[in-house]
């Protein structure tokens, strides 16, 4: 739909991705939650996914503002936050009304 705006803001998340004997491991850092994989992008992606299904049962039970306050999450993403990030990526947050 033209026009619309988004009720979905980005926020910037740090992702440390290491081989542990044959997997390789992708942590984030903020929301200090990790995945595997096969293969570097594998485990990547499936943190991708795993943040989006922990962003949104946060904002479903109420706790997203806390657990950001306390994590020091910022909504929105900079130049500075995507330079200083060791690897980032983008998941969304609903937009506060």
């Amino acid at each position: 739909m033209s026009g619309t705006v988004s009720k979905w803001r980005p926020i910037a998340l740090t992702a440390r991705i290491y081989k542990e004997g044959d997997q390789y491991v992708a942590y984030c850092v903020e929301l200090d939650i990790a995945t595997c994989g096969d293969t570097e992008e594998q485990a990547f992606e499936n943190l991708v996914d795993a943040s989006d299904v922990y962003v949104t049962t946060l904002e479903e039970t109420g706790q997203i503002e806390r657990v950001f306050a306390e994590r020091g999450i910022k909504v929105g993403v900079t130049p500075e936050q995507e330079a200083a990030a060791v690897k980032t990526y983008t998941t969304k947050v609903r937009a506060s009304t």
